[in-house]
């Protein structure tokens, strides 16, 4: 009767030390385990930084920007000449005209940092049509049925600067029509980007859809 108690002692004393070193066999793997995926997590969290100093180095960005622009125009004071002469023309206000004598706009601004336009799209313009006793001495013949733009860039010290250049009037089915208002969209590129574009233009637009023109870059000072 001793004996069997003994064993069965003995017997439960063995199992029971059989399943407390499973348990914590399984509890070890379990702790390595939650480990593992804690690491995973933690990298995890630093990916999007990692991603976002990445594409920071190496010059991936782009950047759209609007600029609305409204004209005002002056019918009545005419432009004088370098002989002193009065040009009996209409014109936009802090504007000038060009060589053929047809009013322009222009308009320059800063743009940050980037140092590169990759194109523009003029959108949203607002005309009113006028006679031809309007425009006075203007050489109509010059006239165009399209607006008719071009985009700079420049560098002053530290600035970098965007300049725009158009012909507000035009010519379109025998009717003069002269702008009053539009909107401006471009995309605008770092250093870096507009480098490596040099070489090797293969990259999709943010904007694709609508009139794009060719960028004339002026890098000066």
């Amino acid at each position: 009767m001793l004996d069997e108690k003994i064993y069965f002692f003995r017997n439960t004393i063995t199992i029971g030390l059989f399943l407390y070193y499973v348990v914590t066999c399984q509890m070890k793997k379990e702790i390595v385990k939650m480990s593992r995926i804690s690491a995973v997590v933690k990298k995890a969290k630093k990916l999007p930084f990692l991603v976002f100093f990445c594409l920071s180095f190496c010059g991936w960005s782009q950047v759209r920007q609007e600029k609305t622009f409204r004209l005002a125009w002056d019918s009545s004071s005419g432009v004088k000449t370098s002989i002193s002469e009065v040009y009996q023309i209409p014109f936009v206000k802090g504007s000038g005209i060009n060589e053929e004598g047809i009013p322009q706009f222009q308009e320059t601004w800063k743009v940050g940092n980037f140092s590169s336009i990759r194109e523009y799209q003029i959108t949203n313009e607002v005309y009113r049509v006028v006679s031809s006793s309007f425009l006075g001495e203007l050489p109509k013949e010059h006239l165009f049925a399209t607006l008719q733009s071009h985009v700079t860039l420049s560098q002053e010290k530290s600035n970098h600067l965007m300049s725009l250049s158009l012909q507000p009037i035009v010519k379109e089915n025998g009717q003069f029509k002269i702008l009053e208002a539009f909107d401006l969209a471009y995309v605008l590129e770092n250093e870096k980007k507009s480098k490596r574009d040099a070489s090797a233009q293969t990259e999709a637009s943010v904007l694709s859809s609508g009139t794009w023109y060719k960028i004339a870059i002026d890098k000066s000072g």
